[in-house]
């Protein structure tokens, strides 16, 4: 596995964990912060998809 690969799959997995204690939350959930850090795991994680198979991976938006 690429190094870059290693680190968004890393980051991916950090972003799901955060989304998963805020799904918990009972008091005053965060539910932007959920959203956000969803999206941002699953791009991270079909972009290093892509970079592992060798491709330019996803440009995100914006």
């Amino acid at each position: 596995m690429k190094q870059i690969t290693f680190e968004w799959v890393t980051k991916a997995e950090g972003d799901f964990a955060m989304m998963e204690r805020e799904s918990r939350a009972r008091k005053n959930p965060n539910y932007d912060g959920l959203c956000f850090h969803a999206q941002q795991s699953l791009w991270l994680k079909v972009s290093s998809y892509g970079e592992h198979a060798g491709d330019q991976g996803i440009q995100q938006a914006g």
